[in-house]
């Protein structure tokens, strides 16, 4: 079952819910489904490399790997999905802070990987108007779901958006 957040049960997200929850839009949007929610607290962002090419354009001709950093990005933005879908940051955007013990253990090749990214937020402390917060996570590849591809924590800011 499907549904945007407000406190509302809900499993899953589509790209076009992901995007009234985060301000991201292609060609940088990357996630196009969050998973098996638990609200405020863990997700699997689903990550196809093949609908975003130009990220392996020069990176390699004729080998194209996807971009450690691209991974790290679509780990964040699940974690703000998993945060922000509860409708408890009402009117809140976030901001990527950091980004902390990124492993990349395999290469991800984009026409033989869906990337699941499995993330958990770990802590989260509010000062003032402004809630920081950390998520932990990895990513594995459809070839291969039980062997980690690339792990890290972000640390990241909700902020009030005007």
């Amino acid at each position: 079952m499907s549904g945007a957040g407000g406190g509302a049960g809900y499993d899953s997200l589509n790209r076009k819910e992901i995007e009234g929850i985060i301000p991201h839009r292609k060609p940088f949007l990357f996630i196009s489904e969050v998973r098996e929610i638990d609200e405020g607290k863990s997700g699997v962002g689903v990550f196809d490399p093949e609908d975003t090419p130009w990220i392996t354009e020069g990176h390699f001709p004729g080998n194209p790997i996807v971009p450690g950093f691209i991974t790290a990005e679509a780990m964040a933005q699940t974690g703000a999905v998993i945060l922000l879908a509860t409708g408890d940051y009402e009117g809140m955007g976030v901001r990527l802070l950091g980004a902390d013990r990124l492993k990349w253990r395999a290469p991800i090749i984009p026409e033989e990987a869906t990337v699941y990214l499995h993330v958990t937020i770990k802590a989260t402390r509010k000062v003032g108007d402004t809630v920081f917060g950390t998520a932990i996570g990895e990513a594995t590849i459809n070839r291969d779901r039980n062997k980690p591809v690339f792990s890290g924590e972000v640390s990241f800011a909700l902020v009030k958006e005007d």
